[in-house]
């Protein structure tokens, strides 16, 4: 099940890069980047409380260290967002979201480094064979 959900999350993300360059060309940056956070955490709310998945007695149960981890991944994504549309108002769609697409390496190493995922010999000539790929794609 986890394919299907990466796959829509792939088809979907899609769609951000090119709603948000259509957007992009008369907003600013911060004011969307605003805008569409406001409108994702209500949706998200919504969704949550509709499904029941949203539930205050868990918020009580986190750990100090989960809001930190939560807090800190949120501004990361914020950051990342930022520097994301940034990029997409200046230049054209397809390259910058190749070369974002290059977190998929920068999430190899990193996973290699803290949780010792390794790094085999497949992965590398996969890694390679992206970042040649981004290159070229980016041209």
């Amino acid at each position: 099940m986890w394919l299907l959900w990466a796959l829509m999350s792939a088809f979907f993300a899609a769609w951000i890069a090119i709603l948000s360059k259509i957007a992009l060309s008369h907003i600013n940056v911060m004011f969307f980047t605003t805008i569409g956070s406001i409108i994702i955490t209500i949706f998200l709310v919504a969704i949550s409380i509709g499904t029941k998945q949203f539930d205050v007695t868990i918020m009580r149960q986190l750990a100090v260290r989960d809001w930190l981890i939560i807090g800190a991944a949120s501004i990361v994504e914020a950051i990342s967002w930022l520097f994301y549309f940034k990029a997409i108002s200046q230049g054209p769609v397809t390259p910058v979201v190749m070369i974002d697409r290059l977190s998929i390496v920068f999430t190899a190493i990193f996973a290699a480094i803290l949780f010792s995922t390794p790094i085999t010999p497949v992965m590398l000539i996969g890694i390679i064979c992206m970042v040649i790929g981004i290159i070229l794609l980016s041209l």
